[in-house]
């Protein structure tokens, strides 16, 4: 007798895991998880979902976040690198001459203090009056 492949619902592997449904979603959109073996309404698990999942909760039991989590199942070979997620960034051009960029998704606060001095950049390098300009000399 031949054993078969695992084949598993995701109810099944949630179970089986100890982790929820969300949680196994959550941690395929993060690419800690392969993707299912098939997708759609009968999307089907395996023996490897299981394995990524348990090596993943023996890694938060030591209080790792989940991108060290990922980041260590990469360099042990159990899930495949990534590519970086793309994230867009916003160019601020404070003077004619200067532009600086800023991840669109920082942290209001910390928006709020780039913004704030990027102020004082502007008045640092605004001449009062035209003939105030630095000769270079």
């Amino acid at each position: 007798m031949t054993d078969s492949p695992l084949h598993l619902s995701l109810t099944e592997l949630a179970d089986k895991s100890g982790f929820t449904a969300r949680t196994i979603r959550l941690y395929i959109s993060k690419k800690l998880l392969p993707p299912p073996l098939k997708a759609g309404r009968e999307a089907a698990y395996g023996q490897v979902h299981l394995d990524v999942l348990h090596s993943v909760k023996g890694l938060k039991d030591f209080g790792l976040t989940l991108e060290q989590i990922r980041n260590q199942l990469q360099e042990q070979g159990v899930i495949d690198p990534t590519l970086p997620v793309p994230v867009p960034w916003l160019i601020i051009q404070p003077a004619d001459d200067v532009a600086v960029m800023v991840r669109s998704d920082v942290a209001p606060w910390r928006r709020n203090l780039i913004d704030r001095a990027l102020v004082d950049f502007v008045r640092a390098v605004t001449p009062k009056n035209l003939g105030d300009e630095p000769t270079g000399e």
